[in-house]
């Protein structure tokens, strides 16, 4: 999945060590607090809302946990 963490952290970790070099150190820190913000952010929400995925009967996979919010949408 692209927009997993598994493939976000090393994009950002790539982008944050290329601005840091580049010794844009604003934006370096802006765009680790911007990432692990929407991490955050999306982790208590989901905990917050905790919707339940849909039934058996009508489900496209299984996945664990909340059905909402998506983390795609983040």
């Amino acid at each position: 999945m692209i927009g997993s963490t598994k493939v976000l952290l090393p994009i950002v970790a790539i982008a944050t060590g290329a601005l840091a070099w580049r010794r844009r150190f604003a934006l370096a820190g802006f765009l680790v607090v911007a990432w692990a913000g929407s991490i955050g952010l999306y982790d208590v929400t989901k905990a917050l809302v905790d919707r339940a995925r849909p039934g058996v009967g009508i489900r496209l996979s299984n996945a664990p946990g909340s059905s909402f919010p998506s983390g795609h949408a983040t």
